[in-house]
């Protein structure tokens, strides 16, 4: 934990980050985090980007993409697509952020998506990286492998 904070800390002198520490006392999953996260933002965001931390190989043209969407459809929650099958990371409109605020803790991310089904628009995104997470050590080195390969083919012996 110390050592992802101060990789953080670097991140932050190139780019503005927030950090903000989810408390001990708060249980939960992933919907705890997300509504810790945007309780900070609310007023100052038009759109959060839901991302995984286990998905450091989502690409930009990605990010992009959905980023697009949601510019031309502000009120719609915008998800990537890869061969029918959701992945992340979400776009959430600042529309919504009360909705997804009020949730309970007996709620997930998930119920939250199912009750806005409607207003889902799926962006189609032409590699599985949006589906792909790391869970293990054996993925991690797999990860590493495959983004020495990509961007320093040097790398390989």
């Amino acid at each position: 934990n110390h050592v992802l904070k101060e990789q953080l800390e670097d991140i932050n002198k190139s780019f503005s980050v927030n950090i903000i520490e989810k408390p001990q006392a708060i249980q939960g999953d992933m919907l705890s985090s997300i509504q810790i996260g945007l309780k900070v933002v609310k007023k100052t965001c038009k759109a959060v980007l839901i991302a995984l931390g286990d998905q450091p190989q989502i690409q930009n043209k990605t990010i992009e993409k959905l980023v697009q969407e949601i510019t031309f459809h502000e009120s719609c929650i915008v998800i990537p697509s890869f061969n029918l099958r959701r992945g992340h990371p979400w776009l959430i409109p600042s529309d919504l952020f009360e909705e997804l605020l009020k949730l309970d803790s007996s709620s997930t991310a998930r119920d939250f998506l199912n009750h806005f089904q409607s207003s889902i628009r799926y962006v189609d995104i032409d590699n599985d990286s949006i589906l792909k997470d790391i869970d293990t050590p054996g993925e991690y080195q797999q990860a590493i492998d495959a983004f020495e390969s990509e961007f320093n083919p040097d790398a390989q012996e």
